[in-house]
């Protein structure tokens, strides 16, 4: 045997461990792991499945990167890499068995294991950083397009390329990372972050036909659906979804991320467990612009303020029923058999109502006023929700 050789009786566990643990990367690590034993290297992360390797055999380097887990299991040595009880990867060996004795095979893989720690942590930081950067953009604190731009190379992130916004309601953290894989599976890139109870989805589409993106999403959203009774999600009983438009770079994404959550929205006041796209709500789009101004909460005060405070007064719900018949086109038996009330106790709050609102339930104006102060009311309620 030669000198260096880490089977010889010269070769020292510790000298090699360090040795492996200056490599910068696993690219690098895998190469000197190579040199060492002599033998090709493959590493394969469980959390993603991305494979990293190092051979002169490139039907070694092709399998290592193509074939599923179970069979290469099945065709070379493989060590397990964990990181106390948490699986990192699995490295596989193309040549002769090395045994779990060998020195040089046992500081590799205590250097994958480090390796992959600091890549992990290094990951998070980068998440972090990165999701911190989009929740600034889309509430408007970055102060400048120039801070935008600086801020976004330095993360790596393209800043004039179509994107849009697409959030999600009532996703438990369970299913988070089925949504991110599948949403991974139908654009090229794609940026999550957590705000205000949502998962906010940043798409870059590449001019990608809205009736493509219209199918694209219903089927991530369907297959969300299908998904969740599988994990045991104890979220809310109902997801809701809202898509805003494209936007040609990420100065504009504010406006979709506002727009995403007008459609969301419209989907929870709706009861809606398909995508909602803002193009496609109408004027309740004009409604969500304006709800959020001192005049839209002055005209539903003026409207609904003295149903609200015989509510509160009364511990009453003549508010909800107003609603209630009024989305029922102010049929007051539909609305009875809806709320399920008799038709009398319907007509009686009817009457009440007629006196607190102080107007002409049968004048069609009227009508009008009410019905858009409910609908300002129910948004300003869960843009309060929504932060």
């Amino acid at each position: 045997m030669m000198k260096d050789d880490p089977r010889s009786e010269g070769s020292n566990l510790n000298d090699l461990i360090l040795e492996f643990l200056e490599m910068p990367d696993i690219h690098s690590l895998l190469a000197k792991g190579r040199e060492r034993i002599g033998a090709g290297l493959a590493f394969r992360y469980y959390n993603t499945a991305k494979t990293v390797a190092s051979s002169g055999s490139r039907d070694f380097l092709s399998n290592a990167k193509t074939f599923p887990l179970s069979e290469m299991l099945r065709l070379y040595e493989s060590h397990p890499v964990v990181d106390g009880t948490s699986p990192c990867g699995c490295l596989f060996l193309d040549g002769q068995s090395r045994g779990k004795g060998d020195p040089a095979l046992e500081a590799l893989v205590i250097g994958l294991r480090f390796l992959f720690r600091r890549e992990m942590s290094e990951e998070r930081n980068r998440r972090l950083f990165i999701a911190r950067f989009f929740e600034d953009l889309l509430l408007n604190r970055i102060s400048s397009e120039l801070e935008i731009r600086k801020r976004g190379e330095l993360l790596g992130i393209p800043i004039d390329e179509e994107a849009m916004v697409f959030v999600i309601w009532g996703l438990s953290e369970e299913n988070q990372d089925f949504v991110m894989t599948r949403m991974k599976a139908f654009f090229q890139r794609v940026y999550f972050l957590a705000m205000k109870g949502m998962l906010v989805n940043i798409l870059y589409l590449r001019n990608v036909r809205f009736d493509v993106l219209r199918d694209n999403i219903a089927q991530i959203v369907d297959s969300v659906l299908q998904e969740r009774p599988k994990t045991g999600d104890t979220g809310p009983a109902c997801l809701h979804f809202g898509a805003g438009d494209a936007k040609p770079n990420l100065l504009l994404l504010p406006e979709s991320y506002e727009e995403a959550r007008s459609a969301l929205i419209f989907s929870m006041i709706h009861r809606r467990d398909v995508a909602v796209f803002w193009r496609e709500i109408g004027a309740f789009g004009v409604i969500c612009s304006l709800a959020g101004s001192e005049e839209a909460a002055s005209f539903c005060s003026s409207r609904l303020g003295a149903v609200m405070e015989h509510d509160r007064r009364h511990n009453t719900n003549l508010l909800e029923t107003l609603s209630a018949i009024e989305s029922c086109n102010w049929n007051l038996a539909l609305a009875a058999e809806r709320l399920f009330f008799h038709y009398n106790t319907l007509k009686y709050r009817y009457g009440k109502l007629q006196q607190l609102l102080k107007g002409d339930l049968r004048d069609s104006a009227f009508r009008f006023d009410v019905a858009f102060a409910l609908r300002v009311h129910s948004v300003r309620s869960l843009l309060e929700k929504l932060g």
